[in-house]
C-alpha cells in the first residue's frame, strides 16, 4: 500500500484526487497529520 501525509490538507486533497484519476489499482492509506 502507499502511504501519503502531508501537512498541508491541500496538498493531501491534490495528492488523493491525482491518485484516484490515476486509478493506480493498489490499496491506498491516507494519513493527515495536523498541527
Amino acid at each position: 500500500s502507499i502511504r501519503v501525509s502531508s501537512k498541508k490538507r491541500d496538498d493531501l486533497q491534490t495528492t488523493i484526487t491525482f491518485l484516484k484519476a490515476a486509478n493506480v489499482g493498489i490499496p491506498l492509506q491516507f494519513v493527515n497529520f495536523r498541527d
